[in-house]
C-alpha cells in the first residue's frame, strides 16, 4: 500500500468514527429531548405552583383567579405562597379545606342550592350553582382552602319553593348549571339570569353544616 493509499485509508476510518460519535450523539440528544418533552406532558400546569399552560395544552395558561408569574415561571395567585430563598412554591397541604355541606332536612324530595363565596378583587363574589340535594341527603361543596368568613346560600325546590332571605342579593342563572363572577353588582346579562336573595351562612376551615328545613 502506497502512501497516499494509506492516507486516504487512514483518513476514512477517521471519518466512520467521526460519524458513528456524531450518531451516538445525536440519538443522546433526543432521548434526552423526548424524555424531557414526556416528563412536560406528565406534568400538570395552570394550578397554583405549577407551571403556566402552553398555548396548544390550554387557554388561558393558568387556573381562574391565578396568574402567570414569569420571573418565577409559575401559576400564582393572591395566597401563594413563595420560598424567599428558593423561590418554590410552598404548598399548602398543612391548610385546611373550608367545605360547606347543603343538607336538605325538609319535607320536599328535592332542592335546588346556590352559593356565593369572596373570590378576591378581581372576581369579587362569585355565584355557583346548581347543587342537587335530594331529601335526608347533602351535598359537600368546596370552597377554598382555609376560608374564614361568610358565605351566602339561596335553595329553590321545583314546586317554587325558595329558601331565600334579605341578607344580600346575588345575580345567578335560573337554569343549568353556573358560576358567575363578580355576582353582587346586581347585572344579570340575560333573561336566563334572575336577581335572589341569599342567607348568610358564617363558615371557618373545615365542614360547615347547613341545613334547609320547613
Amino acid at each position: 500500500m502506497g502512501f497516499t493509499e494509506f492516507q486516504r485509508f487512514f483518513i476514512s476510518k477517521i471519518d466512520r468514527k467521526r460519524n458513528v460519535l456524531l450518531f451516538a450523539l445525536f440519538a443522546a440528544v433526543m432521548i434526552f429531548t423526548l424524555s424531557a418533552d414526556a416528563e412536560a406532558q406528565q406534568r400538570k400546569c395552570g394550578a397554583e405552583g405549577q407551571r403556566p399552560c402552553k398555548i396548544w395544552e390550554r387557554i388561558p395558561s393558568c387556573d381562574k383567579g391565578l396568574k402567570e408569574h414569569f420571573r418565577l415561571g409559575m401559576c400564582v395567585g393572591p395566597r401563594t405562597q413563595i420560598d424567599a430563598n428558593t423561590g418554590r412554591h410552598i404548598p399548602r397541604d398543612t391548610r385546611k379545606m373550608t367545605t360547606v355541606s347543603l343538607c336538605n332536612r325538609s319535607s320536599w324530595p328535592m332542592i335546588y342550592a346556590a352559593i356565593a363565596q369572596w373570590f378576591d378583587d378581581q372576581y369579587g363574589w362569585v355565584t355557583r350553582g346548581w347543587f342537587r340535594i335530594p331529601a335526608g341527603k347533602c351535598d359537600k361543596v368546596p370552597v377554598d382552602l382555609d376560608y374564614t368568613g361568610a358565605v351566602y346560600v339561596y335553595g329553590s325546590a321545583p314546586d317554587g319553593t325558595e329558601w331565600d332571605s334579605p341578607d344580600a342579593k346575588f345575580c345567578i342563572k335560573t337554569r343549568d348549571s353556573f358560576e358567575i363572577d363578580n355576582a353582587d353588582d346586581l347585572q344579570c346579562p340575560t333573561r336566563d339570569h334572575s336577581i335572589v336573595g341569599m342567607a348568610k351562612f358564617d363558615v371557618k376551615p373545615g365542614n360547615n353544616n347547613f341545613n334547609f328545613g320547613n
